[in-house]
Formats: structure tokens, C-alpha cells, sequence
């Protein structure tokens, strides 16, 4: 199995690694997150509340969903955790994430500016080699998963707002996705809208209402020379800042392997990637979408989007760059995620009032790596068209055996194109006169064909005799015993039924 295979269609246990087996040893990574959960976060796991007693429903203003809060009024928000499974059950961390590109696959629908709300998607199961403490704390999870949608079915029935459609929960079964009746065995966590459009023309001519900027004159350019020097500068005095590079990139001085810097205003037309780094990288900061290694092609048509940094860190709590997203978050790697949890209530004809529950990812924090292999995204091509043409020499360059044995008689093998045709009947020559012999339309075929024809067929002649005969429906005191065709000669001759 490839590497991609082995990624996307990834469930926990799928993959034998020294990692997983080193987090199960005593004392280790599982023993940790156990007493993490049952010790210190106590009510701020979801594991350990209750629906109803710890929290309860908030309906938000001006809003057709709802959240949840604690009862002393504060947002509720909650830990959970778990292993990141592979795109076939739901996990998108592409640069498309969650954006529908249709079902056309040669003309995919783009993603634009307009779409800001396109999130990235982390499905997480119960940890591989997990401990039996372990899978205790990841069966709670879900099982308070299942105790909301009850307490807010509950509510739904006294208040008569009872969805005919049925409720999207975020928690399902990696088998029977759509059976809501099925015990789930996985969490799907929303992470934070990844683009962002900023304001358009705020770098633009000054309106009328606001001040202008002072005009730079050639006064203002005026610099001191070297003596000797050819006009050669030694120093600067109100120069105006110029066009950025195309790269966008501040050479090293010494001609070294010195790191580059990012200048402020990277260029988007260039064709060289440069990643930000040092303090250019904190929660919030907006990249070019270009540096996601997937970015390109047809699947993508914006023109102001900017890449938004999650508060998504590694096991050393630093912060993981969306193009890192497909190492550092690959499947198999151990999570946990600080959530809130909302309802939107889908109001239409078609959606027929359907609650549909997200788990929004707050921050994240890997606790657990792996070595699940992967490959290195790239943009997504469109499938390329290929003319229908004629069958290959495979399907010509070959010749049929004689596959017609013998049967004690010689046959000669004539051509099935050179067969003549079968004579048609009509129904006065083929249904005999009561109490007389059904020869008679043997004889009047023969009257029709020429003594030549009748020796090369002989056979194919016998057996339509033997059908009409065996066949009469004008006799109903059929004799029992079979009946023997004779020949008087050749050329036309009467035949003679016994």
C-alpha cells in the first residue's frame, strides 16, 4: 500500500509503530493524559460534565443557533482528545479544507475571496495500542456527545420544535456515517475560518475628508556625497521607502548562509516560496496562501485571501504553520483540543429545521507524534481528456481455433456466409389438413430449391422436417412412436413420413 493510501483511508491500529507502543508503556504518554484528565482538568474535560448540570443551553441573539454556557455565565469550553484519522473519514487539512469544489472533476468550483468561512476539518478517534484507562476517558467523551443531543432533543420536544430532518451531530460512526442509531467511534472538530480578506483600499488616494500626505520633493531627496566617490551616498535623509523586491527578501551582508528575512509586504507574483519566520510567526498573523504546497491550479481563484495562523502548536508549544499542517498533523498524530460547542439550526424547505453541531477547535496542542507515512501535497490537477479511438492490436491481433468437433459425420465446413437463407413458411404450408401427413410442406420447400442446395443441406432440411412434424397442430392423436424420414433419391422426390 502507498503512502497516500496508507494516510487517507487511516483508522487507529491501522499502522504498527515503535511510537504508539512507546506511549502505552507505564508511566508513559497514556498514563499522563489519563491523569491529566481525571486529576487536574476535572470539569474542564469533556469526559467529566454533564449536560444540564454543568452546562446548559444559551440561546444567542439575533442568531438562529444556540451555544452553551456554565451556569455562573460563562462561555463553555471544554478539552478534548484523541488520534487524528485519515481523510477518508472526514479530516480535510488541505488548502482547500472544507470548500466543495462540486462534483466535476474537470471544472472544479474554485475557491474565492467570498468563501471566509472555509475551516479546516480534524476527525479524531480512540488512540492506537490504547490502555484500558485510556479508552475509558475517550468512551466518556463520546458518550457526553451523545447525552447533549438528548438534553437538547428533550428541550426540542416540551418546547414542540422537534426537527423533522434529525440533528448533524459531531460525533459518528467510521462505518455507518449516516446511521444516527449507531454507537460513534470518532469526533469531528471545526478549526478556525483559514483565510482572510483585509479591507481594500485603505493604501489608496486620500479621500476628500482625509488629510493628505506631505508631498516628497526633490528638496527631501538630497543626499551627502563621499568626496571622490562618483556621487556615492554615505547617508539618507527623508527617503521615501520603495517598491518592494519581487521576492520580497532582505539579502544577507556577509554573502552567507545567514537566515533571510521577510519583509513586511511579500510579493504574490513571484514564483519563489519565502516562509516567514522568528516573529513574523504568532496567532493571527496573515501569510500568502501560495505557501500552502497545494495552492494552485484550478481549484483556486483568489485575489486578496491571506492565510490566517490558528493557535495550532507541536509538542515543543510552537506554533504549526499551515504548510506544515500535513507533517505535523498527519494521521495518527496524538491531539488534544481546547473546544466550544455550537448549534446552527438550518431553517429552509429542503433543510426542514436540522440542528447541525460543531465542535470549534479554540487551540491545539499536540501531545503525541507519528510516523504514519505521507506524501508531500501538491496542487491538484485537473484530469486530462482522452479521445476515444479505434481498439488496439490486443483486441484485432488475434485469430478464433475451430472449436466445431465431429460428430461420426463428415461435415463440410462451409462458410456461415455462404448458407443459404432459411426458407420462410407461411402458416397455410405449415399446419397440415386433419388426418394427413405434415411431409407436404417438406415437399413444397423442395419444389423451391435446386437438387444442389438440397444435397449440401441435407441435414438443416431433416431437422426442420423433424420439428414439423413433432409439431402438428391440426393432428391431436399424435402416433407416440418417432417418426423416420425416408428419401427416395435425389433431386425432387417425395419423403416419406412413418
Amino acid at each position: 500500500m502507498s503512502a497516500f493510501d496508507t494516510a487517507f483511508h487511516y483508522r487507529p491500529n491501522d499502522y504498527d509503530s515503535l511510537l504508539f507502543h512507546l506511549r502505552r508503556q507505564e508511566n508513559g504518554l497514556y498514563d499522563y493524559v489519563v491523569r491529566l484528565i481525571t486529576s487536574r482538568m476535572e470539569k474542564s474535560a469533556l469526559a467529566n460534565v454533564t449536560p444540564g448540570e454543568d452546562f446548559v443551553r444559551a440561546i444567542r441573539p439575533a442568531s438562529r443557533g444556540y451555544g452553551y454556557m456554565e451556569k455562573d455565565g460563562r462561555p463553555f469550553n471544554c478539552n478534548v482528545f484523541g488520534e487524528i484519522l485519515g481523510p477518508r473519514h472526514g479530516t480535510l487539512m488541505s488548502a482547500r479544507y472544507n470548500h466543495f469544489p462540486g462534483e466535476d472533476r474537470f471544472n472544479p468550483i474554485p475557491l474565492k475571496d467570498s468563501n471566509r468561512s472555509t475551516k479546516g476539518i480534524i476527525v479524531i478517534g480512540c488512540p492506537s495500542l490504547s490502555s484500558p484507562a485510556l479508552t475509558d476517558a475517550w468512551h466518556n467523551q463520546l458518550t457526553t456527545a451523545v447525552e447533549l443531543r438528548d438534553y437538547d432533543a428533550k428541550w426540542e420536544r416540551e418546547t414542540n420544535s422537534v426537527p423533522r430532518a434529525g440533528a448533524k451531530e459531531f460525533v459518528k460512526n467510521t462505518h455507518h456515517p449516516k446511521d444516527p442509531d449507531v454507537a460513534p467511534d470518532c469526533m469531528v472538530l471545526t478549526g478556525p475560518p483559514m483565510y482572510t480578506v483585509p479591507p481594500q483600499g485603505t493604501q489608496s488616494a486620500p479621500t476628500k475628508n482625509s488629510p493628505s500626505e506631505p508631498r516628497v520633493s526633490a528638496r527631501d531627496n538630497m543626499k551627502k556625497r563621499r568626496i571622490g566617490s562618483s556621487g556615492e551616498s554615505v547617508s539618507v535623509k527623508n527617503e521615501p521607502s520603495g517598491p518592494s523586491t519581487s521576492t520580497g527578501v532582505v539579502p544577507p551582508s556577509n554573502g552567507s548562509n545567514a537566515s533571510r528575512s521577510v519583509t513586511a509586504a511579500t510579493s504574490t507574483t513571484t514564483s519563489l516560496k519565502v516562509y516567514p519566520s522568528g516573529d513574523q510567526i504568532f496567532v493571527g498573523a496573515t501569510y500568502e496562501p501560495h505557501l500552502q504546497h497545494d495552492y494552485g491550479g484550478k481549484s483556486f481563484d483568489q485575489v486578496h485571501a491571506r492565510l490566517v495562523q490558528p493557535d495550532f502548536r507541536d509538542v515543543s508549544q510552537r506554533l504549526i504553520c499551515p504548510w506544515d499542517f500535513y507533517d505535523k498533523l498527519r494521521p495518527g498524530t496524538l491531539i488534544m483540543a481546547n473546544i466550544d460547542i455550537s448549534v446552527f439550526v438550518m431553517d429552509g424547505r429542503k433543510a426542514s429545521m436540522m440542528p447541525i453541531y460543531h465542535a470549534n477547535i479554540l487551540s491545539l496542542r499536540v501531545l503525541g507524534e507519528s510516523d504514519v507515512p505521507v506524501d508531500k501535497p501538491r496542487p491538484y490537477q485537473t484530469p486530462s481528456v482522452v479521445p476515444s479511438g479505434p481498439s488496439g492490436e490486443s483486441f484485432n491481433n488475434f485469430e478464433i481455433p475451430d472449436f466445431q468437433g465431429t460428430t461420426g459425420e463428415t461435415r463440410s465446413s462451409t462458410p456461415l456466409s455462404s448458407l443459404p437463407a432459411t426458407p420462410t413458411l407461411t402458416i397455410e404450408e405449415s399446419v397440415s389438413a386433419p388426418g394427413t401427413s405434415s411431409g407436404s410442406s417438406s415437399d413444397t420447400i423442395e419444389e423451391n430449391i435446386s437438387a444442389t442446395q438440397e444435397e449440401q443441406n441435407e441435414d438443416i432440411m431433416m431437422f426442420g422436417e423433424d420439428v414439423l412434424v413433432n409439431y402438428d397442430v391440426a393432428d391431436t392423436e399424435l402416433d407416440t412412436s418417432p417418426a423416420t424420414v425416408t428419401r427416395k433419391g435425389k433431386g425432387k422426390g417425395k419423403k416419406a413420413v412413418h
